[in-house]
């Protein structure tokens, strides 16, 4: 799934960031400030991939629905 590629990638590149930094700086002074940057890409990554699954779920359901015959009550 691409967002688990995209997770994996952010990891890669907050850690590759860390150790380049950790050579200027001492990592206490860079460490928590570079995870607050990243950490809204992370979770909005991964709020994304939530949403895609539910669709495709939620798609799995209506497809079986109306495969089935069966028919949905809406409220009215």
């Amino acid at each position: 799934d691409e967002f688990v590629e995209m997770l994996i990638g952010l990891t890669a590149l907050e850690t590759r960031i860390t150790e380049f930094l950790t050579q200027i700086r001492p990592l206490e002074a860079i460490n928590a400030p570079l995870r607050a940057a990243i950490r809204p890409v992370r979770v909005g990554a991964q709020s994304m991939q939530l949403g895609i699954r539910t669709m495709r779920e939620l798609s799995r359901i209506i497809s079986n629905l109306l495969n089935s015959g069966a028919r949905p009550s809406l409220p009215r």
